[in-house]
Parts: C-alpha cells; structure tokens; sequence
C-alpha cells in the first residue's frame, strides 16, 4: 500500500509541474457520516478543457456498520474531458482506475469432503476496477466548484478467487472544492 501511495504522489506530482490550476476537493456530507474522501484535480496547462485527477477515501467503521459495506479506503486516478473547449467546467466524460481496500468478515469454509469448516476472521478482498464517468462540474466566481458524476467501472483485478461481487462496479461522486 505505501507503494501504491508513493507512485500516485510521484504522478501527482509530475502533472503538477504542467497543471495551471490545481483544485481540491472534498464530499462534505460524506464527512459528516464518516466517509472521507479528498480528490486532487489538475487543469493541464496546453489543453485546458483536459484535467487530470487522483483521489483517496477511508472510510470508518461507524460509517461502514451504518452503510453495510466493507470498503476501508481506496486510491483512484483519472482523466476528464470537458466539452467546454476553454475550461475546464460544465459536462464532462472521464476515465478512471481504482483501487479499493476491503475487509470481509468470515465464519468458515467448505472443505474437499463438503463439511463446514468454522474459522473467524477477516478475508482480503481488495480490488481494482478501470472505468468511465460523465458528470457536470459548475465553477463559482473562479475559486468554489461543485461537481457530480456516475458511472461505472469494470472489474479487472481481484485478491481473492470466488468473491460475491458481479464483474462491474457502480461509480458515483459529489464533491465541493477550492482552486489555487
């Protein structure tokens, strides 16, 4: 995981030196549930209707027993396309890749013979998925943006074999943010 991190920061960091605007942004009323979230969206210099964005999310364990859900965080990293050919703002469509922690909680297995076996404990179920989106970022006075998006992402990598989840993903973000 701290290589994960340290290559999306060393990304991060390579588009910045062509970025011309640099907005952070955060989902406040994830926040208040305890899901946080902080995304970094990069508006390149030679074509500004392009951005490039990288984000991470954790998420506590109120907020997990609260939602029935098992993802402890993720990483994520994308590109956005606005049909604004000037700025970047107004509908967009987007890639994106992600990366997501999640812990599964599990009582037991079937063994070779068919017998339950009880075993406690938590299964990494980690995965990452390749994606799209489309979604509308409307920007106040040059500085506060507000953006929302869905989509959906298909499934591409998974820590473990036999995992209860379909080969796709939902996507889906609204977010507030800041421009430097």
């Amino acid at each position: 995981m701290k290589k994960t991190i340290a290559t999306l920061a060393l990304t991060v960091i390579g588009f910045v030196s062509q970025a011309q605007t640099v907005e952070i942004k955060s989902n406040a009323f994830g926040m208040i549930l305890g899901a946080y979230n902080v995304t970094a969206e990069f508006q390149l210099e030679n074509n500004p209707s392009v951005t490039v964005l990288g984000s991470a999310w954790y998420n506590s364990e109120e907020f997990k027993d609260w939602m029935y859900v098992n993802r402890d965080g993720g990483l994520s990293a994308g590109v956005r396309q606005y049909f604004n050919r000037h700025e970047d703002q107004g509908v967009f469509i987007g890639a994106a890749t992600r990366y997501i922690s999640s812990t599964a909680g599990s009582s037991g297995y079937w063994d070779n013979m068919g017998n339950w076996v009880v075993t406690y404990g938590d299964i990494n179920d980690d995965y990452a998925s390749l994606g799209f989106t489309i979604g509308y970022k409307y920007i106040y006075n040059d500085k506060i943006s507000v953006d929302a998006f869905i989509g959906g992402g298909r499934i591409l990598w998974e820590a473990r074999d036999n995992s209860y989840r379909g080969p796709a993903e939902f996507i889906s973000g609204f977010n507030f943010g800041y421009r430097f």
